[in-house]
């Protein structure tokens, strides 16, 4: 018998389509988001070199950081709808196409106007291949599996943004970052090509959205509870986090820490976060319950931004706090990744639910870091910035306490 087309490889003619997928559609799927946040993370080491090349002024570049996270804020929920509407498996290969030509096309920029339009096609082919991560995995896996990669797939985003932090200042010196740009583009294209290649064409991708047109899809998610919950505590979970690791580097500054030893204390506390994602995995698959682990959690960051921040310990445990925070903070975003197929108000809005996530996720990056920098101002320092991150804390706990009465939340 002659061996199936690669583009046959998960559907159902496969003998064993829960064994093929849960080898190979889980690997590609994550590997799709982590190459997209790789997009994310290849720019600030890279910064001052493309700034110094095009002649950007420092606003100028701002946005360039600004664009992926002011693209989630405003159009998130708009780009899930457009990957259901068009179907999951086709927007995450159009989403690294674009991430591809962004990519490539930045590399050519010749001044600041052209870099950030490049951008800002990237950060919408890293909407497009991102939002359709959590359904695609429900779809390529076995359900044994299904629950350790639902909450492993929160993980892309410090993985891809750590590696590029690694490898990027290496190519950078070497080779120059339009290098970086045009190496990251062609990873991207091939892996396109990857997921054309390996995973499979459902003809009912999409079908049901397309049957009610994106109007009807969004419709669906926006009148439900759980997909704005959901977002309430993404977006909240992320202000926290970014308010924190925004203004680290400037705290450790202040506390007369040197610029080397800043960047390695930074980026290991950082880094740490994505374990806490692939234990949120774990933890689903063993049956404990998302509500009891959003809330704990939130409770536990409340007290370690505390401990960091405002207790006056010595700087050994206020680094140990915030690299503890990091690390059991991964197990919200990878929690709410799990609950997100399952809160959806039907399979085929599954990617529109993750976009309001992201678009929440967006707005509370956007908002709230400048609400901690004021009260720091206000209050002559950061020693009482644990009040508004112990806040943002409470809401989450809240939305995750809510989430257990909404509809679908017990669905395996």
């Amino acid at each position: 018998m002659n061996a199936p087309p690669p583009d046959r490889l998960l559907t159902e003619s496969d003998p064993h389509p829960a064994r093929a997928a849960s080898v190979v559609g889980g690997p590609l799927v994550m590997m799709a988001g982590i190459i997209a946040a790789m997009h994310v993370g290849k720019l600030p080491t890279a910064l001052t070199a493309i700034r110094d090349t095009l002649g950007m002024s420092l606003v100028q570049a701002s946005f360039l950081v600004a664009l992926f996270a002011l693209a989630s804020a405003v159009a998130g929920v708009l780009g899930g709808g457009l990957a259901d509407r068009f179907g999951h498996r086709h927007s995450m290969i159009a989403g690294q196409v674009l991430l591809a030509a962004g990519s490539i096309g930045g590399a050519f920029s010749q001044g600041a106007g052209a870099m950030l339009a490049s951008r800002s096609l990237e950060s919408l082919g890293f909407m497009l291949a991102v939002l359709p991560g959590p359904a695609m995995l429900a779809r390529v896996l076995a359900p044994a599996v299904t629950a350790r990669w639902m909450g492993a797939w929160g993980a892309y985003m410090p993985t891809g943004f750590s590696l590029a932090l690694l490898l990027s200042p290496l190519v950078v010196s070497m080779l120059g970052w339009r290098s970086v740009w045009i190496g990251m583009g062609v990873v991207s294209l091939a892996w396109a090509v990857v997921i054309h290649r390996l995973l499979p064409f459902d003809r009912l991708d999409g079908v049901a959205a397309a049957a009610g047109g994106l109007r009807t899809s969004l419709g669906a998610v926006v009148s439900r509870r759980g997909p704005w919950l959901l977002a309430l505590a993404f977006g909240f979970y992320a202000a926290q986090y970014t308010s924190i690791f925004a203004f680290l580097p400037t705290m450790y500054e202040e506390a007369g820490i040197g610029a080397a030893a800043i960047g390695a204390l930074t980026a290991l506390a950082a880094g740490i976060n994505l374990f806490g994602n692939v234990g949120a995995g774990l933890l689903a698959h063993r049956g404990v319950p998302a509500r009891g682990v959003i809330v704990a959690t939130s409770a536990a960051m409340a007290l370690l931004a505390y401990v960091a921040f405002g207790s006056g310990a010595g700087f050994a445990w206020r680094y140990g706090a915030v690299t503890a925070l990091s690390l059991i903070a991964g197990l919200i975003p990878g929690t709410l990744f799990g609950l997100a197929p399952r809160l959806a108000p039907t399979p085929s809005a599954a990617a529109g639910t993750v976009g309001l996530m992201q678009q929440g996720s967006g707005l509370g990056q956007l908002l709230m870091p400048p609400v901690v920098a004021w009260l720091a101002a206000s209050t002559g320092g950061w020693d009482h910035t644990w009040w508004a991150t112990g806040a943002f804390a409470s809401i989450v706990a809240y939305a995750g306490w809510a989430l257990a009465r909404c509809p679908g939340y017990g669905r395996r």
